[in-house]
């Protein structure tokens, strides 16, 4: 059964509503001439009584008690021009007086991105739009674990402020220029999925290096950051073609993800990565990455191959199992890197997938 909660919260415009008047010959069924309608509906994850709801009319209201009364918040909203489409409301999961909300008036030539933000239930609000920013707004996303992380998509991308809007950047790694109309954080998994207009779902695997930037962090030459453990898994494959129109994402690698900040790129001196077991034998030297901003370095957890002697007759079977060795044991490893003269030092786990076949006990056999 369901319960009316709310008188009706969009203007009701008549103005709005003359679809039979301005659809054509046949009455227009994708919605696209439908208005006075609510786009975006948020309750809070910390007060279930707080309820935001904006409409396609440029209404925008909040309850606190369940839908008992409520307030229209986005009158007389600086530098908005009235009746501008809510296209998303986000309430915080940090704040329970807090929300973000953007707006998106390219339907009546206004192609600027439109983001506010309040802290007192919406009797106030503040423009976190900047230069960086261009194409109308879509959505808006407050990370749940970096009050200050948040993560905008507009018609021209993923926009990422790591200061809740006072700078913005474009997300330009993998990530096209594409329209972003939505944006779900993945908690168990720490992922960002975005869903795009033209270019399918995309999913930043790892957003935990993004929330561990905060001012003083960028402050500092160089910075470990926690690095995303290697997960040992076994390999499967097998099944019949599925044709032209089949599609599958990469599986999970098994590599560990070394992360680390350099505020400058480096340009003179050694530059690498020394992994040692835990019983601190040297296992691996890698180059270490030398862009300004976030350096990732993979290392696949394999102890050193076997020695194969020389034979022009060896079966080339085993002169591929010597190409390789064995899984590292699981446990936690250090590693150091090295620029120039200095060293630092950060730590990586490596664990087996919580699926594997096989007990901690069997594995020690």
């Amino acid at each position: 059964s369901w319960e009316t909660i709310s008188p009706d919260l969009t203007t009701n415009n008549e103005d709005l509503q003359r679809q039979k008047e301005s659809g054509g010959l046949t009455i227009d069924n994708t919605t696209a001439e439908n208005h006075c309608t609510i786009f975006s509906i948020c309750e809070s994850p910390l007060n279930k009584n707080i309820i935001w709801v904006g409409t396609d009319d440029g209404n925008l209201q909040v309850t606190t008690d369940d839908g008992e009364k409520w307030r229209k918040v986005s009158d007389g909203i600086e530098g908005l021009p009235q009746g501008t489409w809510v296209s998303c409301v986000e309430a915080s999961s940090h704040n329970p007086n807090e929300a973000f909300v953007t707006f998106d008036g390219h339907r009546t030539g206004d192609m600027r991105p439109h983001v506010y933000h309040t802290v007192d239930m919406g009797r106030s609000w503040t423009r976190i739009t900047t230069e960086e920013l261009y194409g109308h707004a879509h959505v808006i996303r407050q990370d749940p674990v970096n009050a200050d992380l948040l993560f905008l998509g507009t018609e021209k991308g993923l926009f990422i402020t790591l200061d809740q809007g006072l700078h913005w950047a474009r997300f330009e790694e993998n990530f096209p220029q594409v329209s972003v109309r939505d944006i779900v954080i993945q908690q168990r998994e720490n992922s960002l999925v975005a869903g795009t207009h033209g270019r399918g779902i995309i999913i930043l695997d790892d957003i935990t290096p993004l929330r561990q930037l905060k001012s003083e962090i960028l402050a500092e030459d160089v910075t470990i950051m926690s690095s995303k453990a290697a997960v040992l898994r076994i390999p499967r494959g097998g099944g019949a073609a599925a044709g032209n129109t089949h599609f599958a994402a990469d599986n999970p690698r098994s590599s560990a993800v070394l992360t680390y900040y350099l505020k400058k790129r480096h340009m003179f001196g050694e530059m690498k990565i020394e992994i040692f077991t835990p019983e601190g034998e040297l296992l691996k030297t890698l180059p270490g990455s030398k862009r300004k901003g976030m350096n990732f370095v993979t290392w696949s957890p394999r102890l050193k191959p076997p020695k194969v002697a020389p034979s022009p007759t060896m079966n080339p079977r085993t002169s591929f199992a010597g190409a390789m060795g064995p899984n590292a044991p699981e446990g936690r490893y250090r590693y150091v890197l090295t620029k120039g003269k200095k060293t630092y030092e950060g730590f990586v786990d490596v664990a087996y997938d919580k699926a594997y076949p096989h007990s901690k006990a069997d594995r020690k056999v």
